[in-house]
């Protein structure tokens, strides 16, 4: 907690496993205080003040956010979670604050909207519709060909997204998509996303939009598994990254945000680098997660953090990167649907010049499912640090292999694994 300094709201701090480090962070530089719809815990070291309201829209974020500029100065008001970027942003723009403006942050989170402003601007897209019906979705995929891409409208970390190569694949896939989209906003239920099938590695790339200006900050190769769907299995961040300074990525970056309409904050946008170039496949308002922004500390020093909280009260200055190195994350699922009784973490035994750790996610008790049952289902995560990103994503992933789940057997079928 920092005496003195500006003062930012932030609304919702999010799970601590993900994102403790960004607080942590924030509030290095600057007063934060929290409007959360839940109780207060391990937030508190790190906070001047705290209103908790019984839910997180915009009538109650913006009486609270009103009650605390009576009482002193608000410098900005920014959000890392996606669930409330849109609130944060309307309840920011009829306060006078900077950010990202309403209409950017729901070109970001409306990810049918996203494809048709990009589609306006001339950027690269796939063939896409939003489909309110499985006989609809099938329609169109036999109109543009299979395989195709489902996905939900407004969800995030890959959640009900899936590969379909036929019709009665596309059915299916279609009721989990609209069914995990009953998890998020209410604008963005029922129905699902058909898009042609991209191919080519993944990626993301954070950066920060200032005045319209957009800056990568870092990029993130991806790993995906658990097929037909693409469940993010891990990351590898590299502080000298090629793909930084790529002109062709950097104008394909630039001219979404403009075609968006993002004015001023941070963004977390996954591409597909595709034979004829990159093509964005989603623009989220808001960093990354998946402990991608760690990754970033790690590797070059910088403190997303911090960056957020400078980028939404305008005081951003250079980011200044302090190491250089590589840093990649494993994430270790069961491999059935299980409760969990015991995560035991494997020694960590490295080669010189590199690092890691493992940490549990899930504790005794939690149960633990693969898709279409359940999504982002991890039982632990392993990170190493080093200076070659291959050797760091081999090793993480290893670790992460080696991490034993043990399940209560609450069904015949379930057993240690």
């Amino acid at each position: 907690m920092t005496t003195g300094a500006p003062l930012v709201l932030l609304v919702s701090s999010g799970q601590q496993l993900y994102r403790e480090y960004l607080l942590s962070q924030l509030s290095g530089a600057f007063a934060v205080w929290l409007i959360t719809d839940e109780s207060v815990d391990w937030q508190a070291p790190y906070l001047t003040g705290t209103t908790r309201v019984a839910a997180l829209d915009h009538e109650q974020v913006l009486a609270a956010a009103r009650d605390v500029q009576a009482q002193r100065p608000v410098a900005g008001l920014l959000s890392w979670d996606e669930r409330y970027i849109i609130v944060t942003a309307d309840v920011a723009d009829t306060l006078g604050l900077p950010g990202a403006s309403p209409a950017g942050v729901r070109a970001c989170r409306d990810k049918a909207a996203s494809r048709d402003i990009l589609r306006a601007a001339g950027l690269p897209q796939p063939h896409s519709r939003y489909c309110l019906t499985p006989d609809e979705a099938v329609t169109f995929a036999g109109r543009v060909g299979y395989p195709v891409v489902v996905k939900p409208r407004g969800m995030g970390a890959s959640i009900g997204v899936a590969r379909a190569d036929s019709d009665a694949d596309l059915r299916l896939r279609f009721q989990e998509a609209a069914d995990s989209s009953l998890q998020g906003a209410a604008a963005f239920q029922h129905g699902a996303l058909v898009e042609t099938f991209l191919t080519g590695p993944e990626i993301s790339v954070d950066g920060r939009v200032v005045a319209g200006q957009f800056e990568a900050l870092w990029v993130a190769r991806k790993s995906v598994g658990l097929p037909p769907h693409f469940e993010e299995t891990g990351h590898v961040v590299d502080a000298a990254d090629p793909l930084l300074t790529d002109p062709g990525l950097q104008d394909v970056l630039q001219r979404a945000h403009t075609a968006a309409g993002f004015q001023d904050g941070m963004t977390h946008t996954e591409l597909k680098l595709t034979p004829a170039g990159p093509v964005i496949v989603e623009i989220n308002g808001r960093l990354g997660g998946d402990l991608i922004p760690h990754l970033a500390t790690l590797a070059t020093g910088l403190r997303p953090g911090q960056l957020a909280g400078e980028v939404a009260t305008r005081r951003a200055g250079e980011a200044t990167r302090t190491v250089c190195q590589s840093a990649a994350i494993a994430f270790r699922y069961p491999d059935a649907d299980l409760t969990v009784d015991r995560v035991t973490l494997p020694e960590l035994a490295l080669p010189e010049d590199y690092a890691g750790q493992c940490v549990a996610l899930a504790a005794p008790g939690a149960a633990l499912g693969l898709p279409p049952s359940a999504f982002v289902g991890r039982a632990a995560y392993a990170v190493v640090t080093g200076p070659d990103a291959q050797t760091c994503r081999a090793l993480s992933e290893t670790l992460a292999q080696a991490v034993t789940v043990q399940a209560r057997l609450s069904a015949p079928e379930l057993a240690p694994v």
